[in-house]
């Protein structure tokens, strides 16, 4: 891969110089990607559009800064030539953090009105949408949601399916999805390691097509361990040679129950990621409490490349365990996720603004850490 990715010009954002900072004047520049959906002929597309900036402010050159630090400085998203749209979260504030949701899943409209079909079909969508109100979101809801919550980039994924046609076709509409929305949305693919040589085909062709992930896999449902280094090697393979980023569902072996939660725990976690301690791994749910553990020095020092994501936190944690975590093995493993759309992107971000944490670890978990893991 080039770098920056070409798709993802637009999200580079360049600090204004100290004495241009906080100046209010503003100055028309050239905008080659918008950072704002916008149809086209009936397709979603990013025209080349010009917008409204501060000078010195936005060089379109990659995504992420060289000192680590993502801010858009006016925050400006156009939507056609020459129009100016404040972004939602940047009324009160004229800078803003770069936002990236690292955990998000988008389905095929068709999915919704066959719900039933599918729950009889695959045991993972069964287990997680048995309840009539669990929500299903296209990739132009999510857009909208990102727009109302303040989100710039949001990774998209399916879940772990156990039918592979379904995944196959789940899997073609999040790279349909992500050429739609190129500058917004980052693209993993569904898979089920249990599929044996089927699966790593289907991981190379969602690979070549441009996404940049597995997952999220649910080892329960897809009834596979994923502690087992012969089972999960041919898919890490994969991941390794493409340079792919595993996502897996985790869970607490205590606690209330809820629909999906399985079985996939710290200790089988650990031994995933001492299989694999150079393929990055992302554990959903804050890795269901392995973080606490890595106050044992062996697990700190042990693992590897594995980051943890902050999906559905604010129903399961109380807000303080960003400062714990934190406090445990710093800002650089915890990636903002938050598992839209059973929660909103919105609600993770207000407790992260308000933990109590330096503003520098703020940055670092709402978009510098998933700006670092996906190379851009």
């Amino acid at each position: 891969m080039t770098f920056p990715p070409e798709r993802f010009r637009f999200l580079y954002w360049r600090p204004l110089p100290p004495d241009h900072r906080g100046m209010d004047a503003l100055h028309r520049v050239p905008i080659h990607q918008t950072s704002h959906s916008h149809k086209s002929n009936g397709a979603s597309k990013d025209p080349p559009l010009t917008t409204t900036a501060h000078p010195h402010t936005i060089e379109k050159t990659g995504l992420y800064h060289p000192d680590g630090l993502l801010e858009a400085a006016d925050c400006l998203h156009a939507r056609g030539a020459g129009a100016v749209v404040r972004h939602p979260r940047c009324t009160q504030n004229s800078r803003s953090l770069m936002i990236v949701d690292f955990h998000t899943h988008i389905y095929p409209p068709w999915l919704r009105t066959r719900r039933t079909e599918y729950q009889e079909r695959d045991a993972t969508f069964g287990a997680l949408f048995s309840n009539p109100n669990a929500r299903m979101a296209t990739a132009e809801r999510l857009i909208r949601r990102m727009d109302e919550d303040g989100v710039d980039v949001s990774v998209v994924m399916g879940i772990g399916w156990t039918d592979i046609s379904l995944a196959r076709k789940a899997n073609d509409y999040i790279i349909k999805s992500i050429r739609n929305h190129p500058s917004r949305l980052v693209g993993f693919a569904s898979v089920n390691p249990a599929w044996g040589l089927d699966a790593v085909r289907e991981a190379e062709r969602c690979a070549a097509a441009g996404l940049r992930g597995i997952g999220e896999l649910h080892p329960h449902t897809q009834e596979f361990d994923i502690g087992d280094i012969d089972v999960m090697s041919p898919l890490m393979s994969v991941a390794r040679s493409y340079g792919l980023i595993v996502t897996t569902h985790s869970s607490e072996p205590v606690g209330h129950s809820y629909p999906g939660k399985g079985e996939t725990w710290p200790n089988v976690l650990w031994r995933l990621i001492q299989n694999f301690p150079d393929v990055p791994i992302v554990c959903a749910h804050w890795g269901g409490g392995l973080p606490f553990y890595a106050l044992m020095p062996e697990v700190r020092d042990g693992l590897g490349s594995a980051h943890f994501d902050t999906a559905a936190t604010t129903l399961l944690y109380e807000e303080r365990i960003f400062a714990s975590v934190e406090s445990i093995l710093g800002p650089d493993r915890i990636l903002m996720g938050s598992d839209y759309p059973t929660t909103r992107a919105r609600s993770v971000i207000r407790q992260i603004e308000s933990a109590g944490l330096l503003t520098t670890s703020k940055k670092m978990i709402l978009g510098g850490n998933a700006a670092r893991i996906l190379g851009m």
